[in-house]
């Protein structure tokens, strides 16, 4: 049977047509956007890689920072597992802040040429910057190197540095500190917030070193740490006003009464690390002066609370100061300001100073001695005969006590300079009019050699080992 032709009309073969139109025009849209829509995934995946590059490549100078060199030793170790390491810390200029004496192109320009020299003389598995300045080479062995070695590798490193560049036309000398590390990627140090730490703690250490060269020792920057929280201790226990420091004293007594307190040496007393030796956590806050000054005066303070409740037949006080106390300008107004209300007191204050030095000279340390002294304190220099001995200080009459090193008394009766000494001591205190303490007295035999004058006195566990003067710092 014939089927017969379904007859189109004008209007139908019209929709027909503009049907098709928009389905041909929608798949045109949908592809135009696909396309859009890859090749902004496209760009996105660039822009993502030259970020993840960027993150390896230090920006100024387009070299690989440590980043980069910390990858490379990752790949590394999954690859071989136990890998030995030699990184050398290369300081240009001996100062971190070298690169901000000159332009960007000129500190681009001495990097660049420095990467491009030690990369090609010396061949490194990684060379790299660290924080921008510091060069990084890292030397690969499959053996643990000995100390000989990493002296030799840190030396030939140095050999190779160029001693001077061409910088804008000019010849300039170059200098440059050099740490060297050797670890296993399987030591705690191998961890990157470690290594950075010693890498940090090896360049100051080296840049203070007078060749500029320091190789690590984890037990030199384990005993340095243990210092740094020690005087973090310390400064915070200052800052809170003293309640764990406690005072004692040692009694210094008169040659021709050998039973009478007439000095009493202030000792301080930390409770809150044990028993540590004052020297061993003062010289800690040699590098902190103004916080050195603020427990200067805290002791001060104290003494000067004790003092105006004694009998005044007591002994005077000797505070230990430094050289940096009594250089602080404020150092002869602060005393008097302390002791305004009760200027009785100063002719009982000794400021012993324990560290010698040619700051001495300087004319403000002298204006803070000099007014003092015109008010009725005085001064001691402690372990005379050792160190910085100058005897124009005692010519110049700055000093009404002088403290001989314990040493002296130590070797009386044994030691022929010794003894001269002392005989010449006895009779330059006399003539010039100070008082002469002979400290390190322990036995009876060396307080025997001591002559019984007025103007001599004596010092030493012979006599009274410290005693307790106060519990705490704090004033009432």
């Amino acid at each position: 049977m014939d089927i017969e032709p379904i007859p189109f009309s004008p209007i139908t073969t019209g929709v027909t047509a503009i049907i098709l139109g928009i389905v041909i025009i929608a798949t045109l849209y949908n592809a135009r956007q696909s396309k859009k829509h890859n090749y902004a995934l496209n760009r996105l995946e660039r822009e993502k890689h030259k970020l993840e590059q960027a993150r390896f490549i230090c920006e100024e100078s387009n070299i690989p920072n440590i980043h980069y060199i910390q990858q490379k030793m990752a790949n590394l170790e999954a690859k071989k597992g136990e890998v030995y390491y030699t990184a050398h810390v290369i300081c240009v200029g001996r100062n971190g802040d070298f690169y901000r004496y000159f332009d960007h192109q000129t500190s681009m320009k001495i990097k660049q040429t420095l990467h491009t020299q030690l990369s090609g003389d010396l061949k490194p598995s990684l060379i790299g910057l660290y924080d921008d300045r510091y060069i990084v080479m890292i030397f690969v062995s499959e053996a643990p190197l000995n100390n000989k070695l990493q002296v030799e590798h840190q030396q030939k490193v140095r050999a190779a540095l160029p001693n001077q560049m061409v910088i804008n036309s000019k010849k300039m000398p170059f200098d440059y500190s050099v740490t060297t590390l050797h670890f296993s990627s399987t030591y705690d140090i191998a961890k990157p917030d470690r290594l950075f730490r010693r890498i940090s703690y090896g360049i100051l250490r080296a840049i203070q070193n007078q060749d500029g060269l320091y190789i690590h020792n984890e037990k030199d920057y384990q005993k340095n740490l243990r210092k740094r929280h020690m005087l973090q201790d310390l400064q915070r226990d200052i800052r809170d006003g003293g309640a764990n420091f406690e005072l004692a004293y040692q009694p210094i007594v008169h040659s021709m009464n050998q039973n009478k307190e007439c000095i009493r040496e202030v000792l301080l007393v930390w409770r809150k690390r044990g028993h540590i030796e004052p020297e061993n956590y003062m010289s800690l806050l040699s590098d902190t002066p103004h916080i050195h000054y603020s427990l200067t005066l805290m002791i001060t303070r104290k003494v000067i609370e004790l003092a105006r409740k004694e009998d005044a037949e007591q002994g005077d006080f000797s505070i230990n100061i430094s050289m940096s106390d009594l250089a602080m300008t404020s150092f002869s107004n602060d005393i008097c300001s302390l002791t305004k209300h009760c200027p009785e007191i100063r002719k009982k204050l000794i400021f012993e100073l324990v560290e010698h030095s040619e700051a001495i000279s300087q004319k403000h340390v002298q204006d803070n001695l000099q007014s003092l002294k015109r008010v009725g304190c005085r001064f001691a220099i402690d372990d005379f005969g050792t160190g910085y001995t100058n005897y124009e200080l005692l010519n110049k009459g700055l000093f009404d006590l002088v403290k001989l090193d314990g040493n002296f008394a130590m070797n009386m009766g044994k030691d022929p300079v010794s003894n001269e000494f002392l005989r010449f001591m006895f009779r330059l205190s006399e003539q010039v009019g100070f008082t002469l303490v002979v400290c390190g007295i322990e036995e009876e035999l060396q307080a025997k050699y001591v002559p019984k004058k007025s103007h001599v006195c004596l010092q030493g566990l012979h006599f009274s080992h410290p005693k307790k003067l106060v519990n705490t710092l704090r004033v009432a």
